[in-house]
């Protein structure tokens, strides 16, 4: 085996990872920070690409403290190929060109059981809790559950947001494009709303409304907004879908009313980090 750098989005032999071309051009072709995404494949001894993975370089910030960080999508591997260490050879040169490209680590958003997780903490990776949580629709949502339309523009939502998570590691849109293209103009439709005085955007897939993001830094009135937003996509029959980061956030989750699926972000080191960030705050529209 051997690995394959720089792979073209346009490649056909990547369709079994990202098999829309929508969603392989958003993930390995369009850049958030200085860095542009860069993708790996690895080849068989008969030239046959049997695994692949993208890194999306982020700008990870709080305050005036930044540091650059990869976080790893779209990785895929065919059937004949699992557990012959492709994630291994992935891994490895994901973490030597996150290392060249001045990252100061590579993030991995999983299940709490996916075996990849076992494979990051072979190189080190430190394990934060999160939960993927969905509401079912209600059998009596209220009547006078209320969403309306945020009509502000790219820019002043990007504004709004980097003041809600002002105090938190997060990441860091530098201009209104990288953050249009991050939440907004996505493979699938999404939109800003207000709902409980909060401002959510929400991407609306076949039988789920999933929140990308709340701009608030207000734990009660983030939950006050998720309330709000479920009662709101049960007058449809769409079920609720949040990301959520922490201890703290899965159990508020859980008390009201969503059922949890745990996972992890991995955070394997192939650079110097910055001082003093702190814990990672990640909302599901910051993930590729």
């Amino acid at each position: 085996m051997r690995l394959v750098a720089d792979v073209d989005a346009d490649d056909a032999r990547l369709a079994r990872g990202l098999p829309d071309a929508a969603t392989r051009a958003w993930t390995m072709r369009r850049a958030c920070c200085a860095l542009a995404p860069v993708s790996f494949a690895v080849e068989d001894d008969a030239g046959h690409w049997i695994a692949g993975l993208t890194v999306a370089y982020r700008r990870l910030a709080r305050g005036a403290e930044s540091e650059t960080v990869g976080v790893l999508a779209g990785a895929w591997a065919t059937p004949d190929a699992r557990g012959r260490g492709t994630f291994e050879v992935l891994l490895d040169g994901a973490m030597a060109r996150g290392a060249a490209d001045g990252a100061s680590a590579l993030l991995g958003v999983m299940t709490e059981h996916n075996p990849n997780r076992r494979r990051l903490e072979a190189r080190g990776a430190e394990l934060t809790p999160t939960s993927y949580a969905v509401a079912s629709p209600l059998e009596r949502p209220r009547e006078d559950a209320s969403v309306t339309p945020d009509e502000r523009g790219a820019e002043a939502l990007r504004l709004a947001r980097t003041e809600a998570r002002a105090a938190d590691a997060a990441f860091a849109y530098d201009d209104e494009a990288a953050f249009a293209g991050q939440f907004l103009a996505r493979p699938r439709r999404a939109h800003a709303c207000v709902a409980a005085g909060v401002t959510a955007i929400v991407e609306v897939r076949e039988g789920e409304n999933h929140v990308l993001a709340l701009l608030s830094d207000d734990t009660r009135a983030r939950r006050d907004a998720l309330a709000e937003l479920r009662h709101a996509a049960s007058h449809t029959g769409q079920r609720l879908a949040v990301l959520a980061v922490g201890a703290a956030a899965r159990a508020e989750l859980e008390a009201d009313g969503f059922r949890v699926m745990r996972g992890v972000v991995a955070r394997v080191p192939c650079g110097p980090p910055a001082a003093g960030l702190g814990p990672l705050v990640l909302e599901a529209g910051d993930v590729p």
